[in-house]
């Protein structure tokens, strides 16, 4: 089963699972996204007694929080479990293009880390 589960898969498949949740939850009338887990996150912890918008009933928004705790959970399983020690595959021609620009293909991450990197974050 995990040999199915972590070989590629065609993007049309996550766009099908993602299209047929967000129909579910809009016909069931709800909301979807990390983002509007927050207002529920800091209703929870008390954010509606100095803010009227996050005075609202928190718990009827509560599978949105075991949502997100869902996915952190599944990220750190995929990445510890389902993680390729191989380098990620690119195309020679997007090689020469990021050479081109001055950046060095990524070694294992997803992410160059000669644009994605901390130093980085100090320049404008």
């Amino acid at each position: 089963m995990i040999e199915f589960i972590s070989q590629p898969w065609h993007w049309a498949v996550s766009g099908l699972m993602i299209t047929f949740t967000m129909f579910l939850l809009i016909f069931m009338g709800q909301k979807f996204g990390v983002s509007s887990s927050f207002r529920a996150m800091c209703s929870a912890v008390g954010g509606g007694k100095t803010c009227s918008y996050l005075d609202y009933n928190w718990k009827s928004h509560g599978w949105l929080l075991w949502f997100v705790a869902g996915s952190i959970l599944g990220g750190a399983i995929a990445v510890d479990y389902f993680a390729s020690p191989l380098p990620v595959q690119i195309s020679q021609a997007t090689l020469n293009d990021l050479s081109a620009l001055g950046v060095g293909a990524p070694a294992v991450a997803l992410l160059p880390t000669d644009v994605f990197n901390f130093e980085n974050l100090k320049t404008g």
